[in-house]
């Protein structure tokens, strides 16, 4: 019953708005988001928007592989900004604690979920870890010890911002949910 009053609601919501519904199976929770298509276009290297529900995290993602240090900071400085890169196998996410990510630590492991919508597509992942670790300015490192270049969480993506000044790091392993 619960299952078909969910679909029916967003059958009716889309008849009015644009819905692109990323359905959380433990939560029959409906994420309502809109298409972002023009949002990323004028925002030049914008690779899509990442929310958080549970967290309260709503933040663009810019793709700043290519860049040096000094661009991926100003970045992650920026309001409404934050740092997406390619680090050996591993995607990160990157922000500051003051800018909403000081939760990062609270997602719960095969709880929490995150969306990243890229124009009409909406990417549905779950928390599959959460904890503190390192960072060496050379490499980022979970609680024990393993570096996240190396982990190859293949379709996943790791969110993190620093805790105790920047050595000491908060993070959350997310991997894609099915659909």
């Amino acid at each position: 019953m619960k299952r078909m009053m969910y679909y029916l609601t967003v059958a009716v919501l889309s008849m009015f708005f644009r819905v692109n519904a990323c359905d959380t199976a433990h939560a029959m929770s409906l994420v309502l988001v809109p298409d972002n298509s023009q949002e990323m276009a004028e925002n030049d290297g914008m690779v899509g928007r990442l929310y958080i529900p549970d967290l309260g995290i709503d933040v663009a993602a810019y793709d700043v592989t290519k860049d040096g240090a000094a661009i991926r900071q100003k970045v992650t400085d920026d309001e409404d900004s934050a740092a997406y890169f390619r680090a050996g196998t591993e995607t990160i996410i990157a922000d500051h604690t003051d800018q909403g990510f000081s939760v990062i630590e609270n997602a719960v492991p095969g709880e929490t979920v995150a969306y990243m919508l890229k124009g009409k597509t909406c990417e549905k992942y779950i928390c599959v870890e959460a904890d503190q670790g390192q960072n060496t300015t050379r490499d980022l490192y979970d609680k024990n010890g393993v570096s996240f270049t190396k982990r190859n969480d293949e379709g996943g993506f790791v969110t993190y911002t620093c805790y105790i000044g920047w050595e000491i790091i908060r993070y959350a392993v997310w991997m894609p949910v099915e659909q």
